[in-house]
């Protein structure tokens, strides 16, 4: 028989469990849209102003990096807490 400790804990293990899966699947949802806002934007800007050289390798590098950020804030940091690589919810 279970205790009823062991019980409320099984729950919560549960709810942090569906909790940071929910999270994982509106990040892909949230992140995929941002993406593709970001590409279009980047896209836009270039086939407009036509800039030079310097200003379109720094439109590539600052879509790279807000790509990177967004991945790793919607969709790496809860799957690593899914894991239980790092700190839960406690």
């Amino acid at each position: 028989m279970q205790t009823e400790l062991e019980i409320l804990k099984l729950k919560l293990k549960e709810f942090v469990r569906k909790y940071y899966k929910n999270q994982i699947i509106k990040g892909l949802l949230i992140g995929s849209d941002l993406l593709l806002f970001l590409f279009l934007s980047s896209d836009l800007i270039e086939y407009l102003f036509w800039g030079d050289t310097y200003t379109m390798t720094a439109i590539f590098y600052l879509f790279l990096n807000l790509s990177a950020l967004v991945v790793i804030k919607l969709i790496l940091l809860p799957l690593v807490k899914l894991l239980r690589l790092t700190k839960t919810l406690t």
